[in-house]
C-alpha cells in the first residue's frame, strides 16, 4: 500500500496583490499498477514506481471510494509506503498521467544514490563531514 501526499495545483490559491499563496495538503491511498502498464509510460522497472491513480474513484482506509484532488502539481512530493505497520519514504513523485490513470515516482534509492555520489565529490576536511573545506564560517 502506498500513500501519495502533497500540495496539488488544484488546491492552491494565489493572491498576487497580497503576495501570498495558500494550499491544502491532499493525499490518497494507492497500489502498484500491473507490471505490464509500465510500458505505457516508459517507466524503468528498477528506477521508477508506477501506481494506479483513478482520481475519480480512489479507495479510502474505511473501504469507501470517492474522488480525490487531481495530483497535477505534486511533482517532488514524497511517496510513502505503508508496510508491516511502518511508514517509510519509497520515492519522489515525478509524473501524473491523467488519461492513463497512473502516477510515476522515482524510487528513493535512486535519489539517495545520486546524493551519495554528490557528497563523495565534495571536499570535506578530515575532522568533520559536516562542513566543506572551502566554506567560510557562516556561509552554509
Amino acid at each position: 500500500m502506498f500513500i501519495v501526499a502533497g500540495f496539488p495545483a488544484s488546491r492552491t490559491k494565489t493572491n498576487p496583490h497580497a503576495g501570498r499563496a495558500t494550499t491544502i495538503l491532499s493525499g490518497f491511498l494507492t497500489s502498484p499498477a500491473p507490471t505490464e502498464r509500465r510500458t505505457e509510460v516508459n517507466a524503468h522497472p528498477e528506477l521508477q514506481i508506477v501506481l494506479s491513480a483513478d482520481i475519480a474513484n480512489m479507495r479510502f482506509p474505511n473501504g469507501t471510494f470517492d474522488r480525490v484532488a487531481d495530483p497535477h502539481g505534486m511533482s517532488g512530493s514524497p511517496l510513502w509506503k505503508l508496510e508491516g505497520g511502518l511508514l517509510h519514504c519509497a520515492g519522489i513523485l515525478i509524473e501524473h498521467h491523467k488519461d492513463k490513470k497512473l502516477v510515476v515516482a522515482s524510487d528513493i534509492a535512486v535519489a539517495l544514490h545520486l546524493v551519495d555520489g554528490l557528497i563523495a565529490r565534495m571536499p570535506f576536511d578530515h575532522e568533520s563531514r559536516d562542513h566543506p573545506v572551502d566554506a567560510e564560517p557562516g556561509s552554509a
